[in-house]
């Protein structure tokens, strides 16, 4: 079904992304976050080497997309159906029932093998060309905090262990706002619901105010490191519920 409607007036159909399209999500990715005051602290200098930043995003968008726990979905305008507007990569993690099948529908040998292949080019890659649009420094304090939170969040819960967690979600700034980025959403809502897992994410302090709306619960903001305050107080840790779920976790409280 095709719908809502884009900046144009064209309606929006919801697709599974094809990996062909990896390029084009990549550059979705880096426009929207060009501005962004964290996309300034891991990239200072991806302005003069575009194409390096890029390149990031692109490897990120064909490495999600060949991992066997992955499903990526793209929005398109009804009349440029090959024409990706925004997307979605977001993973099954666990070892339940449901994230077994998930890992078995798209698990192949031809699949890990070009998984390995992807890999050892983009290492080549860096090792000769290098990525200089980054600072190595502020990835490596980024991963840090990434372990830290994890830590605080995520795996210490055994409810939120099996859950479908969102990787990657953007929509060109053009269609925000048309209830593209709904839809897309709605991709990992029905598939929680059915399994009756959770849908855990970090967003941005751009993206608040979507996941608050679309009814995820904050857990928490992101640890605070002194002379690194540029997130500012936005974004965070969000959770998303089926309710079918949650009435069986109030009732454990009672």
């Amino acid at each position: 079904m095709a719908s809502p409607s884009s900046s144009n007036g064209a309606p929006i159909l919801i697709r599974p992304a094809k990996l062909s399209e990896y390029k084009i999500l990549g550059r979705i990715a880096s426009i929207t976050y060009f501005p962004t005051a964290f996309t300034e602290f891991l990239s200072p200098n991806r302005l003069q080497y575009y194409s390096h930043y890029e390149r990031g995003f692109q490897k990120r968008a064909l490495t999600l997309m060949l991992d066997p726990r992955v499903r990526s979905m793209v929005a398109c305008e009804a009349t440029k159906p090959d024409v990706p507007i925004g997307y979605i990569h977001f993973k099954r993690l666990g070892d339940d029932q449901g994230s077994k099948r998930i890992i078995q529908e798209k698990a192949s040998v031809q699949l890990w093998i070009l998984r390995w292949l992807v890999w050892a080019w983009y290492l080549l890659l860096s090792a000769v060309v290098g990525d200089k649009d980054s600072d190595p420094k502020a990835l490596k304090v980024f991963f840090g905090w990434a372990m830290e939170d994890n830590e605080i969040y995520w795996k210490p819960h055994k409810e939120r262990h099996n859950r479908w967690h969102v990787q990657s979600f953007v929509v060109l700034p053009m269609f925000q706002g048309k209830g593209v980025g709904k839809r897309l959403m709605a991709e990992v809502t029905k598939r929680a619901v059915e399994e009756n897992v959770v849908i855990g994410l970090e967003s941005s302090p751009e993206g608040e105010i979507f996941y608050r709306r679309a009814k995820f619960d904050l857990l928490g903001k992101f640890t605070i490191h002194p002379g690194y305050e540029f997130l500012g107080d936005g974004g965070g840790f969000f959770l998303w519920t089926p309710p079918a779920l949650k009435a069986q976790l109030d009732k454990k409280v009672s």
